[in-house]
């Protein structure tokens, strides 16, 4: 319940630079880890960390976010033409 509600605050741009780690079983407020918990939470955000980063593209992020010059109309139109499946309006 806790992940859930962490995760719908998260906003679109920080999202986009976030990596989301899958905690299995292993809760937000369990403090006395075992070892087996440990573990699984390694792999789980070593999984992560390699998914996210096969993807990661900080030139894209910088456009898309921070040095976008063109009104969101134009960059829908651009996006359309290059069949890009992006349909969120960015400020």
């Amino acid at each position: 319940m806790l992940q859930a509600h962490d995760q719908r605050h998260v906003d679109e741009h920080s999202e986009e630079r976030t990596i989301f780690i899958p905690t299995e079983s292993v809760t937000s407020t369990k403090f006395d880890l075992t070892e087996q918990d440990k573990k699984v939470l390694y792999k789980s955000g070593r999984a992560a960390a390699q998914e996210f980063l096969k993807k990661w593209d900080f030139n894209d992020y910088k456009l898309k976010f921070r040095e976008r010059t063109e009104t969101p109309y134009k960059y829908y139109e651009r996006i359309s033409e290059q069949n890009i499946e992006d349909t969120t309006l960015y400020h």
